[in-house]
């Protein structure tokens, strides 16, 4: 039997799944292949984004983020959200996901991709959800692709070398 998870608001998650998500991105390890892995989360940035998505609920017709805990039996084990892409693309919009540790492996990843994506699909006015990875990132490019993501090339950002998918 499969494990289900679900996606919860961010701005409806408990003081104890802050936590648990504050204990995720404190992890260098986790957050080494997130685009900000430059910064760990901190609780007040938790919050912040907490607050942020509240207001962002409100608005369905031009919204441009989208933040969720991926949830295990009412355990927080990661987080999914979409945010602008950078320019040519920026009324696109990018994937960001990650997961506790001790929760990988198992497709939840895949999973909360799906779900987000079937959600959002749904009267969103952006034209592409893309999914960027570093091409050392193994685990997240087959992610990426399990998904439903279509590779479409490999740019360069600074030093490190990213694929690009996107999702029709």
């Amino acid at each position: 039997m499969t494990t289900k998870i679900k996606l919860l608001p961010l701005s409806k998650i408990s003081k104890r799944n802050i936590q648990q998500l504050l204990k995720i991105t404190s992890d260098m390890e986790t957050m080494q292949y997130i685009g900000s892995g430059k910064q760990l989360w901190t609780e007040k940035i938790i919050l912040d984004i907490m607050k942020y998505s509240k207001n962002d609920e409100k608005n369905n017709i031009d919204r441009l983020y989208f933040h969720y805990a991926i949830m295990k039996k009412n355990k927080l084990i990661g987080y999914i959200g979409l945010h602008p892409m950078f320019e040519p693309h920026k009324n696109d919009l990018q994937i960001r996901v990650f997961l506790s540790p001790n929760e990988r492996g198992k497709n939840y990843s895949v999973m909360a991709m799906e779900n987000l994506l079937v959600m959002k699909k749904k009267g969103m006015t952006q034209k592409n959800i893309w999914c960027i990875s570093k091409t050392t990132n193994i685990p997240s490019n087959k992610m990426a692709i399990k998904s439903g993501g279509i590779f479409i090339k490999t740019i360069k950002i600074g030093d490190g070398k990213y694929n690009i998918y996107t999702y029709k």
